[in-house]
């Protein structure tokens, strides 16, 4: 493939205009296939100089700040496609193949977005074969492995469309945190190994058991259950409150609470009981001079830290990493952060839209949660 030069979205047929004016565009396929072709057929392990020279033969640019952080030539929205490097090699590569659109578009968007999911689809299992596809009524994904343990997603959401591609060290690591899942949860010694033999001898996880198509649900000891809210039921919340026009009233708040169908307190009305299932109130928002100031929002079951087994925090670990990938294909790549407190390893990643509103998405241990700040919170994060 030669290096692409200016922009290459000029098919009308991936695009439409939404009711505020703005265009909902989608990256064709003949676009969009032969750059992941060259991301994936790379040979691995890749180095980040590697990957920045694949940069710039596409004809990409850096993030002034984060040279690992890139704009396309799409026409899709800044910063939509990074690299995550671990000791100085790319372990996975992810590109977003549509722009933003807010969720109440969605009736406009998703015809565009899934037509163009199935010709992605399409073309790459033309060229790779059959993929495992995992589908529902609002989502749908396709993942191929490959005998060097590299793999490839693409997946859609409503109006988001993304892809992944993990190195062959990403999917050892997935592997070998669904293997802990599988011991733990292992029963009268029926231990099931999560992995298949393919053709040529390699060992590949069983895709059925792999991080892309991963159970959010574990049964503890004293027969209760510990849950993550499944990105596909998340992000559509998180979704409702970050994209509400700003200021939000306590009216406007409780409106939302009653569109989701969620409870309030008896004693208190900003506190709220969803229909996640996680156990008692999991859900509120700050007030401050009747607006909502920040709404904050539990993913994962509360449960006492004495009697949290380890596989709750690996549900929640590989939990967080999906909904980092489902929010960066909406907001582009967040500012995340890692560090250690008195209760293990801790990460983050924040994501600040032009209005000044930010999202943050936390996990440390079995806890998972968000927290979406009005403009009015952090009046600096607000871009010039």
């Amino acid at each position: 493939m030669t290096a692409s030069t200016g922009n290459q979205h000029t098919d009308p047929t991936y695009e439409c205009e939404l009711p505020d004016g703005t265009v909902y565009r989608v990256v064709p396929p003949e676009v969009g296939v032969p750059v992941i072709r060259k991301w994936l057929e790379h040979d691995w392990p890749m180095t980040v100089k590697e990957g920045l020279t694949l940069r710039d033969q596409l004809g990409w640019e850096s993030d002034p700040e984060d040279p690992t952080l890139f704009t396309t030539n799409h026409n899709i929205k800044e910063a939509d496609s990074w690299i995550i490097d671990i000791n100085d090699e790319v372990n996975s590569f992810r590109i977003s193949l549509a722009s933003f659109a807010p969720i109440d578009a969605d009736a406009e968007t998703t015809p565009i977005t899934r037509c163009a999911y199935n010709e992605y689809v399409e073309l790459l299992t033309s060229v790779y074969g059959l993929g495992r596809s995992a589908d529902d009524d609002d989502s749908s994904s396709t993942r191929w492995l490959f005998p060097s343990q590299s793999s490839l997603r693409i997946g859609m959401t409503g109006s988001v469309l993304t892809c992944t591609i993990n190195s062959p060290a990403a999917n050892y690591a997935a592997a070998a945190e669904a293997e802990l899942l599988e011991w733990e949860a292992a029963d009268d010694g029926d231990e099931k190994s999560g992995w298949i033999v393919i053709a040529g001898g390699d060992r590949v996880m069983d895709d059925e058991r792999c991080c892309e198509c991963m159970v959010y649900e574990r049964e503890l000891p004293d027969g209760t259950v510990f849950r993550v809210v499944p990105p596909e039921v998340g992000v559509p919340v998180i979704r409702l409150w970050l994209e509400h026009e700003w200021p939000m009233s306590v009216r406007e708040g409780l409106e939302l609470r009653d569109r989701l169908g969620w409870r309030s307190s008896p004693t208190m009305e900003t506190m709220f009981t969803t229909g996640h299932d996680l156990g008692g109130k999991d859900a509120y928002f700050i007030d401050l001079k009747g607006q909502v100031n920040s709404f904050h929002m539990g993913l994962a079951s509360r449960i006492p830290k004495a009697s949290a087994p380890p596989e709750a925090a690996v549900l929640v670990r590989r939990a967080y990493g999906q909904y980092v990938e489902v929010l960066a294909g909406l907001y582009g790549a967040g500012t995340t952060k890692h560090s250690r407190g008195r209760n293990g390893p801790q990460e983050s990643t924040t994501w600040v839209l032009p209005n000044g509103a930010s999202l943050r998405l936390g996990t440390v241990g079995r806890v998972l949660s968000i927290t979406v700040d009005s403009p009015a919170t952090a009046p600096g994060c607000a871009p010039a």
